[in-house]
């Protein structure tokens, strides 16, 4: 294959940006990889409308099309939910949306159909994403935000 020669000492396919940049503007798919940092990179993203790499164009490599195709704004309407649980669902949408975060939404609900489907066991929740009660209907932790009053804020920031 042609990354053969990108594998670092992790087994992990190791990109220089230029190659990153090839594969990116080429069109190419790649899965498993780890580019490298690059101050330039960085700079040009914080000022440009067109980001050359983005953690959406990253993830959007890694994502199976089923996933990248989920209607977020419809996809938590599936839950039974209460008025107080409807307004949290969609002052959260409007954060992620504002925020460019739809991309990890799709992230979250696919890693977790995969541990699902693989009985794989993780954490009950830790750190700001408890704050979060779309993840927290995904299934990415157990703590209830409405029942804790906990701040999405918390999370965003």
């Amino acid at each position: 294959m042609w990354f053969d020669n990108f594998i670092n000492e992790k087994g992990e396919i190791y990109l220089t940006v230029d190659k990153a940049i090839d594969i990116l503007l080429t069109g190419g798919k790649c899965n498993n990889f780890v580019i490298e940092k690059c101050k330039d990179i960085d700079k040009h993203n914080k000022n440009s409308k067109n980001p050359i790499l983005s953690y959406y164009k990253i993830v959007q490599w890694l994502l199976p099309n089923n996933y990248l195709d989920i209607d977020i704004d419809n996809f938590f309407k599936q839950f039974k939910l209460s008025e107080i649980q409807q307004k949290r669902v969609l002052d959260e949408i409007k954060l992620y949306k504002k925020n460019n975060l739809y991309i990890v939404l799709k992230l979250m609900i696919y890693l977790v159909d995969t541990m699902n489907k693989n009985n794989i066991v993780w954490g009950v929740g830790r750190g700001s994403s408890v704050s979060s009660y779309l993840l927290y209907l995904i299934g990415v932790h157990k703590v209830d935000s409405i029942k804790y009053n906990l701040d999405i804020k918390e999370f965003i920031k």
